[in-house]
């Protein structure tokens, strides 16, 4: 399993807020995706910080979905391409 470090989280986290600056959820998504899966990596290391990125990171997706009207399932905090009932 490739651990990843965190400047390629940081790097992650750059580029899905590129794409969030054009407003494409599932490209955000993607990145903050590999971002949370980083922090989950260190949760044992750094307890408090790695719920915090990781919380951080849905949060950013999740507003750009939200904004974009794409519905956001819980479930597993990924984008999925339905609309607001």
């Amino acid at each position: 399993m490739l651990i990843r470090r965190p400047r390629p989280a940081q790097a992650d986290r750059a580029t899905a807020m590129s794409w969030a600056f054009e407003g494409d959820c599932n490209g955000t998504s993607e990145y903050e995706q590999n971002v949370m899966k980083y922090w989950a990596t260190r949760e044992k290391e750094e307890t408090g910080n790695a719920f915090y990125q990781q919380g951080e990171s849905v949060n950013e997706a999740a507003r750009v979905c939200i904004d974009r009207g794409i519905w956001i399932r819980r479930r597993d905090c990924t984008a999925r391409d339905k609309t607001w009932v």
